[in-house]
């Protein structure tokens, strides 16, 4: 999915996590952000992590706090084709689209955090110390007056 360097990815909170050595040594590829995220959590050797993210993302963060226009927003999410498939396949045995189905997962999950908070965490943890099998691409705004696809130009890195 994030190409080879996939297996040396961490996710920490949710969020792709990368070692201070690797963000180093990768920093100026040409395909740092496709690799690794945007944004990125650096584990740094001191045992903090800071968040690394473009400029472009950045800027949209800072607009979006702003405005008050925003109809919703779209989260991209990007995985293999079977494992698409196989969400596919629960959400028709459920007589569910798609989007009925991310929105009842989103709900679960979320009523899951707020009934049993260190049951969330301990997922959380149990999933990072997984390989994924979705990687999240990015999240933005679509204002009211524009479509999707004019707020995917609008927000690309």
């Amino acid at each position: 999915m994030k190409g080879e360097n996939m297996e040396t990815i961490r996710y920490k909170d949710g969020m792709p996590a990368v070692s201070q050595k690797e963000f180093c040594e990768h920093i100026e590829d040409d395909d740092f952000l496709e690799k690794y995220g945007n944004p990125v959590r650096v584990i740094c050797e001191d045992g903090n992590d800071v968040v690394c993210m473009s400029i472009g993302l950045y800027e949209r963060m800072q607009e979006a706090l702003h405005d008050s226009d925003i109809r919703y927003w779209m989260y991209e999410f990007r995985g293999d084709a079977d494992d698409i498939a196989e969400l596919q396949k629960i959400a028709e045995e459920n007589r569910m689209t798609m989007d009925e189905f991310f929105e009842a997962c989103v709900r679960n999950m979320l009523a899951q955090a707020e009934k049993d908070p260190e049951g969330m965490k301990k997922l959380v943890e149990e999933a990072s110390a997984e390989k994924s099998r979705f990687d999240f691409v990015r999240c933005y705004p679509v204002h009211y007056g524009e479509t999707e696809a004019e707020a995917s130009e609008r927000n690309k890195a």
